[in-house]
This record gives structure tokens, C-alpha cells and sequence, in this order.
């Protein structure tokens, strides 16, 4: 009987040292990624925000039609850019949102060039402006995925 006891003893014992186990290693990953997403809010306030929040509304206001074409693109243009340039820590840090936020900017910046140097109604125009919006709406949708998911 004794020898039973010491058994259960030693049983509990070791399974409470592999829970004891499995919680710390299960704490670590979770502060790993709270530091990780602390790490790309950080980020996103330096960088991302000043974009959304106000470089590229102030680009996009720009666009307008002159004589039925379309001009002011350059400030829209230059701002995909360097928005681009500034992403280049996701490029390490998660591949497919860097892919796929590259993309959409690049169609947004694609469509513009198309769109100059042409004769358009009015109609045409405004489905232009609309289209370049419901870009930049891929584009702020995406991220506002990416920082709602984590």
C-alpha cells in the first residue's frame, strides 16, 4: 500500500511539472506576441497613420480634370512611392501582407498612369476618381484587416 501511494505521488508529481511546463512555455509565446504586435502598432503610429490619416487624402483631393484630362496625379503618385519605401519592415516580417499591400498600391499607381494624358466625358471622370477611390479603399481595408487580426 505504501508503495502505491509513493507511485501516485511520483504520477502527480510529474504531471504537474509538465503542466508547470507547458504554461510557461505557453506565457512565453503569448508575451512574444504581445511584443510583437506592440512592436507593429509602434510602427503603425510613426509611419502607417501619417499616411492614412493624411497624406493620402491629401493626394487623392488632388486628382481633378483640366480641359477633360486628368491631372494633380504626381503628389498621388510620389506618396504610393514612398508609402512603399516604408513598408520595407514587413517585407521581413509578414511576406504576404507586404506582397499583397505592394500590389495594391501598384494597381492604384498603374491605373493613374493609365488614366493620363486622355480625353474623358464626364462620366468617364467621375468613374475614374471613384475607381481610384475604391483603390485606396483596398488599400486602407487591408490594413485595417491586418492590425484587426493581428
Amino acid at each position: 500500500m505504501d508503495n502505491t501511494l509513493e507511485i501516485i505521488a511520483i504520477i502527480v508529481s510529474l504531471i504537474s511539472l509538465v503542466v508547470s511546463c507547458a504554461l510557461a512555455l505557453w506565457e512565453i509565446w503569448k508575451n512574444k506576441k504581445i511584443n510583437d504586435v506592440n512592436l507593429e502598432a509602434d510602427l503603425f503610429k510613426d509611419v502607417l497613420k501619417l499616411y492614412l490619416t493624411k497624406l493620402f487624402p491629401d493626394a487623392v483631393s488632388q486628382l481633378h480634370f483640366e480641359n477633360d484630362v486628368l491631372v494633380g496625379i504626381e503628389n498621388l503618385q510620389n506618396t504610393l512611392i514612398d508609402f512603399k519605401n516604408e513598408l520595407k519592415f514587413f517585407r521581413y516580417r509578414d511576406v504576404s501582407f507586404f506582397n499583397n499591400l505592394q500590389d495594391k498600391l501598384q494597381a492604384v499607381e498603374n491605373y493613374i498612369l493609365e488614366k493620363v494624358d486622355e480625353m474623358y466625358t464626364y462620366e468617364e471622370q467621375d468613374k475614374i476618381i471613384i475607381d481610384v477611390s475604391l483603390g485606396m479603399t483596398d488599400v486602407y481595408n487591408l490594413v485595417g484587416k491586418k492590425y484587426k487580426n493581428g
